[in-house]
């Protein structure tokens, strides 16, 4: 028996609608293109060498992930994540680092999961694997309670509200 892939475990994507969609920020093209095709089974990909072509992205395909490597040179991760984080405050965020001082690990870490191996794939899919699911269960949270906000708001109405409302 062959070894065991990490997300096994981790609830299957599809019941929770099409391929999520990852923002990848790396300065480096094939490495962009070689995660995108290794991890296309379960993400789709929209991919930005830059801090300004990644906010141009955000804004026209608004991804459920960011992924954002530190060696982008005209922005920090935690600037562009930050930035982007004004426009929607749900967004979910993965870095790529390499030899950095904790201090600024530990900042990224409050925005997002850290990953310090570039080159692990297998642990990017199981980071984004729980990105999306953590963004899937706020947005459930959210729409249960607009619905509870909702239906309170309906039964404190008067009769005649109620029933014009049918």
């Amino acid at each position: 028996m062959g070894p065991a892939r990490i997300e096994e475990g981790l609830p299957a994507l599809h019941s929770i609608g099409p391929k999520p969609t990852v923002l990848l920020v790396h300065p480096d093209a094939v490495t962009r293109t070689v995660v995108a095709s290794e991890l296309a089974d379960a993400f789709e990909f929209v991919c930005a060498s830059s801090g300004e072509q990644a906010e141009r992205m955000y804004l026209t395909r608004r991804p459920d992930v960011i992924v954002v490597d530190d060696g982008v040179t005209d922005t920090t991760p935690r600037s562009l994540v930050e930035g982007l984080r004004e426009l929607d405050p749900r967004l979910r965020a993965v870095f790529l680092v390499e030899r950095r001082p904790d201090a600024v690990v530990w900042r990224l870490a409050e925005l997002g999961t850290v990953l310090a191996n570039r080159s692990d794939l297998e642990r990017l899919r199981v980071a984004l694997f729980k990105e999306v699911r953590a963004l899937h269960s706020e947005q459930a949270r959210t729409e249960r309670a607009q619905r509870r906000a909702e239906d309170e708001t309906r039964r404190d109405a008067p009769e005649s509200i109620r029933k014009s409302g049918d």
